[in-house]
């Protein structure tokens, strides 16, 4: 009876579209869906996720295949380790930046780094996969999103 009652609260913020479900209620700032049983609170893809496939094995991260954070739809949701998550991330958004931004040159960006830092880029890299470009992409499109107030945080 209880559980009934959960995935009807939850229903009631599910707005149902041909691909995607999209998540109406609270969202975080990165635009995932957030759902509260009880104390618990955690992203509404998590939830979608266990009530139709069960337990996330731990240590694991639910991927969304559409790329749209709002989506509750457990066809559009995959396990994923950390690695893979990151690995699988697009910056779609990187788009509608260079429209935000008047007076820049389009020289390339150098980015310089403390011999700390490169140790420290170097072994991020190799802990996720990704390459030390990418990694810096990432930095740099998180600091431009949050100057231009368009932070979209990808941690999930």
């Amino acid at each position: 009876m209880i559980e009934t009652k959960r995935r009807a609260d939850f229903e009631r913020f599910v707005n149902r579209t041909d691909t995607c479900w999209l998540w109406v209620g609270a969202k975080n700032p990165a635009g995932y869906g957030v759902f509260r049983v009880g104390p618990v609170r955690a992203g509404a893809h998590r939830w979608a996720w266990q009530w139709t496939h069960g337990p996330i094995p731990e240590g694991m991260q639910i991927h969304h295949q559409c790329r749209t954070p709002a989506c509750v739809n457990p066809s559009h949701l995959t396990v994923v380790t950390r690695r893979r998550n990151l690995q699988n991330r697009r910056f779609d958004s990187w788009q509608g930046i260079d429209d935000r931004i008047t007076g820049v040159s389009h020289e390339p960006l150098t980015v310089t780094l403390t011999p700390e830092h490169s140790a420290w880029l170097r072994a991020r890299a190799a802990e996720t996969g990704e390459t030390a470009d990418e990694l810096v992409a990432r930095a740099m499109y998180r600091y431009m999103a949050r100057w231009l107030g368009r932070w979209k945080d990808t941690s999930e």
